[in-house]
């Protein structure tokens, strides 16, 4: 995924549910996913078409955690959005 800018599906509606919490609405497939915070930060970084990188290095700083560390860890959610249709490869 380096480099790759990431894009997400047509459709896709947020609303925070609780503290923490995020629900992720798929009009078009019609399915519910909900985020923990930190998968959101990814959501919201991959909807301003940053790529796995640009989202690891925010997350390195906001969280103060080793990049490599937080690398693996994004590319592991990023992985996910794209098992369950919500991203697409720019």
């Amino acid at each position: 995924m380096k480099g790759i800018k990431l894009q997400t599906k047509k459709g896709i509606y947020t609303r925070r549910i609780g503290k923490g919490e995020i629900l992720l609405y798929d009009s078009i497939g019609r399915k519910v996913h909900i985020l923990n915070e930190t998968a959101y930060i990814v959501w919201e970084q991959c909807v301003n078409n940053k790529s796995c990188e640009e989202i690891a290095q925010i997350l390195s700083k906001r969280y103060r955690m080793p990049f490599e560390k937080v690398k693996l860890d994004t590319q592991e959610i990023l992985e996910n959005f794209f098992r369950l249709g919500l991203l697409t490869r720019e």
